[in-house]
């Protein structure tokens, strides 16, 4: 569990550092359930494969949270987490399921987070 916990801890951070969002778009809804594709993938037991189209579905799927609720103190941030969370177990489900996510998002997080 720790390992799977660290897998999505270092690709979060991996592409926090690679994506500089425009303002106000804020980075844990669209970053963090692409972070916990391959941590739930893991846990689920799937391959390279099964967790690579995880987190290619994860990137389809990804919300447009933005900074407006963390200003305000409004409340609704408190769950960017978690629907990163969520939004990262339903996509390795769906690739458990056999479901795929586009190339080309997988293309650019690949190139921008590896420096290839």
């Amino acid at each position: 569990v720790l390992e799977a916990g660290l897998v999505g801890y270092e690709i979060t951070a991996r592409l926090s550092l690679a994506y500089r969002l425009s303002y106000p778009v804020h980075p844990h809804g669209n970053l963090g359930g692409i972070g916990a594709a391959p941590s739930c993938a893991k846990l689920l037991g799937l391959g390279p494969e099964g967790t690579w189209q995880a987190m290619k579905v994860a990137a389809s799927y990804s919300i447009a949270s933005h900074w407006n609720p963390c200003f305000e103190g409004a409340t609704a941030r408190n769950g960017f987490s978690g629907v990163a969370a969520r939004t990262g177990l339903t996509a390795s489900l769906m690739a458990e399921a056999g479901f795929a996510g586009p190339a080309a998002v997988s293309t650019l997080a690949l190139k921008r987070t590896t420096n290839g």
